[in-house]
């Protein structure tokens, strides 16, 4: 999802500068990490869940669609 959305925007914004692009990236990946963690650690009594693994994927899902948003309607370029 979100590489799909990094390269439509590319054809607008260009690609030269992808530290941002990737950096958003990345950070998607951890999202996906933490999710991972979610479903499958549920069910690990030796690992239980804690508010803290809950609130992370609250926030970092917040923070990935709000970059996406930003970039797609040009109210944030990366490099500011």
């Amino acid at each position: 999802m979100v590489s799909r959305v990094i390269r439509h925007l590319q054809s607008t914004r260009g690609d030269t500068d992808t530290n941002f692009d990737d950096a958003l990236f990345q950070f998607w990946r951890q999202l996906l990490e933490v999710i991972q963690k979610l479903v499958h650690d549920s069910t690990t009594p030796e690992r239980p869940l804690t508010w803290e693994d809950g609130w992370r994927a609250v926030l970092y899902s917040y923070l990935v669609i709000g970059e996406l948003h930003l970039l797609a309607t040009g109210e944030r370029t990366p490099s500011a």
